[in-house]
């Protein structure tokens, strides 16, 4: 029940050992803006915790809110008794039969009342209001940035897939983008309220009462809280169990799950309204069988009891039935892309979503959880056929049949045609059954609601009852074997190989992303697009079917690199040999797999009695990633100016073992007089590729950087690697499973830029500055 802005943990590039400055001075560094409001008890600051922000405010404070069957915001409590809209609402929920035990006769009102009181937090355990998070991650929503006309686009909004293009003399955002961005920016007071932000910049994150909250970035103080419609009956079945362990139940099978799930957000044109809205995003995870929209782009605008809006959810949509017969529990993240009509950065793009159904526990249409969806962002109708995966052939898939389902983020590929919004090329999807989709989304140049899925994979997906009839692309065979330290990979059959386990999404990264620092902007040729790299880690810790820790269990985790090339053939593209072998770095010019038990890493660690060991060993059977893998591209300096034509692809993967339980007595701490558990380590194991001109991804490439660049992988320009490291973080090297964010070095004008891994900056441009800025005073 902790969620926390603390001081950045960079290094000083002179000084490894040391904080950077601007770290060790995250406490009194002053917030940028104009906003005095802190909106609850905790002052304003760059360092808080939102859950004892929320310890501090009084429960009748709080402004939590849901919404009706029309979308509209109700409000729960009023004066610390249920409002008369929320009163109404439960009463039709438990008339229609969703309220589950049903409320009793006669005593409606104080069950109601208990579930209110419960959500706002009444006789938590030490007024604690904010339970364990479960599958929830924190999102930042920072607001659009604001409009500058010295500068052209004139409204920064950065976006990664973009980074690298060169815009094109004169091109602009549209005007109804440049007002957004400039209103966005205005301040006002009143309602009880100092100066702040309508448009304010909060961190979102679910919990398991069923509530989103909006934190306050610069305070931690709770702006809002809202609960989804389809989570009202989370508050009766919890406030009948009571506020003991935050009313879960104690066996771990009956947990009751709430916003289970990591909201997306970005930017969206509504047409039918004719205005910009800040899109979140977000599904239910094991909480429920709904995705919902709303617009969080006046979250501060608590004077008037209207933070929020809700633009549409898959139960009160004009395509209720076909959402109801398709999704199941809503793992999926959303991802938000667009298309841009022409590829011309000065018109409003087209926003749409693309996720999958989730799993379908055994319920429903026996199509339930198999479908891809593509819809309006702002309506969440459909706007091309729903793709239906499917069914593996029995017995070729470690999960049963039914849990076979599409759960996995979809990663969409972008050549950023238009310079700025990362428009969407192809989508690719990776399953639980070890197969690989290609789902053609490019849409028609100048009618941006119009799909050919010309490369989809095996080619245009055939038509049935309304869906388009996906074909993979490639499966791939797991690696199986009950040793600890082998495996071995055969072709997929009945009574043979299973498939290998997708759980996490591909990484996926166009070609040519880097224009040269004299281009005009023009377009990339036809003839250098449909070019992918694209990134594969098997396995999840958390998959009971693929347990590492059981000694019978034969999975084996693997990572792959693997190029798609669709220029010459749209329906095909891929390059990967027969059964998708162990094929080693630079030895195939388009594929790469290592089962991680072919990977030797190195183990550092500090026992409780202060002994060490350095442990070197491949990974064994247990090893499973714990993200996505990630591609990063950057381009070449040498002696401080851009190499032309040339880009440089990091791949890094994050791979954890946990630890081996065993009864060593150096894990006995005699000064606490107890056995410290050993948790296991986290390593990076990442890769370099370098693509020189005008070429192709070509792991066997020949080329030679002009010098070692001290990042661990020499000249080479081939697919070098690997390079395994450790994840630090603690003190005895027995951290567990450790995510860490990656950081570059910042350009500072006045000083040579340091190394971090072989990365830099470099000028690129320079102008007079209006004033100091951070850089030229001494903090």
């Amino acid at each position: 029940g902790h969620v926390a802005r603390a001081g950045c943990t960079s290094k000083d590039p002179d000084n490894p050992e040391q904080l950077a400055a601007h770290c060790l001075a995250a406490e009194t560094l002053p917030l940028a803006g104009d906003e005095l409001e802190s909106f609850g008890p905790c002052p304003r600051g760059r360092v808080w915790d939102a859950g004892e922000c929320l310890a501090q405010t009084s429960w009748m404070q709080r402004r939590l809110y849901t919404h009706g069957f029309d979308n509209q915001l109700i409000r729960i409590t009023e004066g610390g008794e249920p409002s008369a809209g929320f009163s109404n609402l439960v009463m039709a929920l438990n008339q229609q039969g969703k309220i589950n035990p049903p409320l009793s006769n006669g005593d409606e009102d104080v069950e109601i009342k208990a579930m209110a009181d419960f959500l706002t937090g009444v006789g938590l355990p030490d007024n604690w209001k904010l339970p364990g998070l479960s599958n929830s991650a924190p999102m930042l929503i920072r607001r659009v940035p604001q409009h500058d006309a010295k500068f052209l686009p004139s409204v920064g909004i950065r976006d990664p897939h973009c980074a690298g293009r060169r815009n094109v003399q004169g091109d602009n955002v549209p005007d109804t983008l440049q007002a957004f961005a400039s209103q966005a920016w205005e301040t006002t007071a009143g309602g009880g309220f100092a100066t702040h932000y309508d448009y304010a910049e909060a961190v979102l994150i679910g919990d398991d009462f069923g509530i989103l909250h909006a934190f306050h970035y610069d305070s931690g103080n709770e702006l809002f809280g809202f609960v989804p419609l389809a989570l009202i009956n989370n508050a009766r079945v919890l406030s009948i169990n009571g506020p003991t362990a935050f009313g879960q139940p104690e066996a771990l099978e009956d947990h009751v799950f709430g916003v289970a799930s990591t909201v997306n957000a970005g930017w969206i044109f509504d047409e039918g309204a004719n205005k910009w809205r800040h899109l979140t995003v977000f599904g239910l995870g094991p909480g429920g069988t709904e995705i919902l929209s709303l617009d969080v782009s006046h979250m501060g605008q608590l004077q008037d009891d209207d933070p929020l809006d809700v633009l549409w959810t898959t139960t009160t949509s004009a395509i209720t039935e076909q959402y109801a017969d398709t999704l199941g529990q809503t793992w999926s993240r959303p991802a938000l892309t667009y298309a841009v009509p022409n590829n011309q950065m000065s018109l409003a793009p087209k926003g749409y979503l693309v996720f999958g159904s989730g799993y379908r526990e055994d319920q429903g249409d026996a199509r339930r959880g198999k479908v891809l969806w593509m819809v309006d962002a702002t309506t969440g109708e459909t706007v091309t056929a729903k793709a239906l995966l499917p069914t593996p052939t029995a017995g070729t898939a470690y999960d049963e049949d039914g849990d076979v389902a599409v759960v996995t983020d979809i990663a969409i590929g972008s050549h950023c045609l238009s310079r700025y919004w990362g428009e969407m090329q192809e989508a690719y999807i990776a399953d639980p059954a070890g197969r690989l989709f290609r789902w053609d989304l490019a849409a028609d140049i100048s009618n941006v609601t119009q799909f050919d899925h010309e490369a989809d994979s095996g080619g245009t997906w055939p038509l049935n009852d309304g869906f388009a009839m996906a074909s993979e692309a490639f499966r791939f065979p797991a690696c199986r074997g009950t040793g600890a330290y082998s495996c071995s990979i055969g072709p997929i059959a009945a009574n043979g190989n299973k498939g290998d386990v997708f759980t996490y999404s591909p990484a996926v990264v166009a070609n040519h992303r880097i224009d040269n620092i004299d281009s005009p902007g023009d377009t990339i040729p036809l003839g250098e697009r449909d070019q992918f790299l694209i990134a594969l880690a098997s396995g999840s810790p958390n998959d009971n079917a693929i347990d590492g820790g059981d000694s019978d269990n034969d999975f084996h985790s693997s990572i792959y690199l693997m190029v798609d090339d669709h220029r010459e053939d749209p329906t095909a593209g891929f390059d990967i040999p027969p059964n998708a072998p162990f094929t080693e770095p630079g030895t195939h010019p388009h594929f790469m797999r290592l089962p991680l038990n072919k990977l030797t890493r190195t183990r550092n660690i500090v026992f409780p009695d202060d002994t060490t060991e350095e442990q070197t060993r491949p990974f064994s059977k247990s090893a499973r990633p714990i993200r996505a893998p990630m591609i990063r591209v950057t381009g070449l300096a040498k002696n401080g100016e851009q190499v032309d034509g040339v880009e440089v692809f990091y791949i890094t993967y994050t791979i954890y073992e946990p630890g081996e339980a065993s009864c060593d007595d150096r894990w006995y701490d005699a000064e606490h007089k107890q056995w410290v558990t050993d948790r296991g380590a986290t390593y990076e194991v990442r890769f370099r590729l370098v693509v020189a001109g005008d070429g192709d991804f070509d792991f066997g490439s020949n080329f030679q950087l002009p010098k070692d660049y001290g990042d661990g992988f020499g000249s080479a320009g081939g697919l070098s690697g690997p390079v395994i490291e450790q994840v630090s973080g603690c003190d005895d090297g027995n951290c567990g499973a450790v995510l860490r964010t990656p950081s570059s070095a910042p350009c500072n004008p006045n000083d040579e830029p340091s190394i971090v891994a072989g990365l830099t900056s470099i000028q690129t441009g320079y102008g007079e500055l209006d004033g100091f800025s951070p850089l030229e005073i001494p903090l």
